[in-house]
């Protein structure tokens, strides 16, 4: 999934109506190697925005009890691509853009 919304340059930073993010729907289905990359893709805004419930991500993650080190980066954002498996190689842009 991740490298499929690389490939076509989504827009990781948008919300539906009740204000999540693809942050939030991540950690709600506990999907840490989505998180870590997510996390990096994201604006620093969007790793503190606030769902309609008055949740960030980083809330809802240590809900589902994601570790410490994955909480930090959805903080900070820091250490972007120190996990293998959430690194997309690169790919030849394909000219399609999602919003």
């Amino acid at each position: 999934m991740c490298m499929m919304l690389h490939r076509y340059e989504a827009d990781v930073n948008l919300t539906n109506s009740r204000g999540q993010s693809a942050l939030h729907l991540a950690a709600k289905a506990g999907l840490s190697d989505v998180l870590h990359w997510l996390s990096a893709k994201a604006s620093p805004s969007l790793r503190q925005a606030r769902d309609s419930a008055g949740l960030r991500a980083a809330d809802v993650a240590k809900a589902q009890g994601l570790t410490p080190p994955l909480l930090a980066k959805l903080e900070t954002g820091a250490g972007a691509g120190a996990s293998s498996r959430a690194a997309v190689p690169e790919t030849k842009r394909s000219g399609l853009k999602t919003r």
